[in-house]
């Protein structure tokens, strides 16, 4: 919509203080004002951005902001008392991941197997007994 790169960074700037400033007063983290600002100016929901290339390296610069709000938010005191919830749900994260995985790959196989199974049953009910024995090991 924009076709000056610094216009589209200060409306983008002053979306997300206004939001933060916004956030606070009722409270919430400002990652979150962050998140919405990104929201509303994508190309999703204002179209203030439509070029998607044209902002990757602002889309980069955001994340390292992100990153660093979030790193702001936490304190290690604060992380160290929480390490048990944190490693707990974080090994249960892994080990639920792991178990679906698992039985997806597993589930996979069965019927792969009984696709296997069944095409060959269906190639000896049609062929006969020849199917089988006609060929000679290794050569077909």
């Amino acid at each position: 919509m924009l076709e000056n790169g610094f216009a589209e960074i200060v409306i983008l700037m002053t979306l997300a203080v206004a939001l933060v400033a916004t956030f606070r007063r009722i409270h919430l983290p400002a990652i979150l004002a962050y998140l919405v600002a990104g929201i509303i100016a994508g190309p999703s929901f204002s179209g203030l951005f439509t070029n998607a290339d044209d902002m990757h390296l602002l889309a980069e610069i955001g994340i390292v902001f992100l990153l660093f709000s979030l790193g702001l938010e936490f304190s290690l005191p604060r992380l160290l008392a929480m390490r048990n919830l944190v490693f707990g749900a974080g090994m249960g994260q892994v080990l639920f991941t792991s178990v679906f995985f698992l039985c997806g790959c597993l589930c996979f196989f069965i019927v792969g197997a009984c696709r296997n199974h069944y095409r060959w049953y269906a190639g000896v009910k049609l062929h006969g007994d020849s199917y089988k024995t006609n060929y000679r090991a290794g050569h077909h």
